[in-house]
């Protein structure tokens, strides 16, 4: 019997990945007919004709030496044992193996972009009784005067957790409480920071979160989640909807764009924010779960859209 290699490859393109998705014609089919139990149907789902699909059915079955479908007239399709354990193998392996393929494509553009960042992105919660854990971490990084916030949206940060939430996960005291594996963003990061923050209000301290692994992105900490390699994890609801995972709000994230002040004259900077303005792009954000508008393109003073900007620790009363 001939053997059958696997070969995993990778492109770099003019427009980034959404997410950490890896694409194959064969299991898309699979996938299909699995679904609709019918050639016909499992066309119309792929936006393919009958033709086309029949005509990969028959190449995939030559290439890999074994049936894949079996189909009678008149009879529902179904996959052969061969490919229901293919496409099962297939499936589990890229729940995984999604999360290292995230911080592999992640590191790949952070290297690719490095020294041509005009506009970055963060995002932190609205703070209006101040926050000493943000402003030590943010303050070294932004100036007052030398840099300009451009608004953005308001997202909702929350648990992310298996359907149905079997663990009846309310809040990051129930995730210590329960010992439930937690999925932790890496460290440093604005998730990172906003979980300490809630921890803090809460009165637990990061330890009692047993931290199963570390993530990079929102999407890889959902895929962990979905794979079953951790009971929850704190991230977008946008990435927990796209996992089929279901989802507990804790905060809202306020998303700014920054830029140094004289970049805001730069023609690049401008039409940006003339994108952000377009009734198209505020539609398609509103859209997405968990997503608000907030200003979209207009300049904000960092000050004044930080108000924990200036937050001090309360001075000790006489004792």
């Amino acid at each position: 019997m001939q053997t059958r290699g696997v070969h995993l490859q990778y492109s770099f393109q003019t427009t980034a990945q959404q997410g950490a998705a890896v694409d194959h014609p064969l299991f898309d089919l699979l996938q299909a007919v699995h679904e609709n139990g019918s050639i016909q149907r499992a066309a119309l789902a792929l936006g393919a004709s009958y033709r086309h699909v029949w005509g990969q059915l028959r190449h995939w079955q030559e290439l890999l030496g074994e049936h894949i479908v079996v189909w009678e007239q008149g009879q529902p399709a179904r996959l052969t044992p061969f490919a229901e354990r293919l496409l099962w193998a297939e499936t589990h392996a890229r729940a995984r193996l999604t999360p290292h393929i995230e911080a592999l494509r992640a590191e790949l553009e952070r290297v690719l972009a490095e020294g041509r960042c005009t506009v970055a992105g963060f995002h932190v919660p609205p703070l209006p009784e101040g926050s000493a854990l943000f402003a030590r971490s943010l303050k070294p990084l932004l100036k007052p005067g030398r840099h300009k916030l451009i608004g953005c949206s308001h997202r909702s940060q929350g648990l992310m957790v298996a359907p149905g939430n079997p663990l009846a996960l309310a809040s990051l005291a129930d995730v210590a409480a329960s010992q439930a594996r937690f999925a932790w963003r890496q460290n440093g990061s604005a998730t990172w920071l906003l979980t300490q923050h809630l921890l803090e209000q809460a009165g637990l301290a990061a330890n009692q979160l047993p931290a199963t692994r570390t993530e990079d992105s929102h999407s890889a900490v959902a895929a962990a989640v979905a794979g079953g390699l951790a009971d929850a994890g704190v991230g977008l609801e946008a990435a927990a909807r796209a996992f089929g995972l279901d989802f507990v709000p804790l905060a809202r994230d306020d998303y700014f764009l920054v830029c140094l002040a004289q970049a805001l004259e730069q023609p690049a900077v401008q039409a940006l924010r003339r994108a952000l303005a377009q009734p198209a792009w505020q539609q398609a954000v509103a859209a997405l779960p968990g997503y608000a508008l907030a200003q979209p393109g207009q300049v904000l003073s960092l000050t004044k859209a930080l108000p924990w900007w200036h937050f001090r620790s309360k001075k000790p009363g006489p004792g």
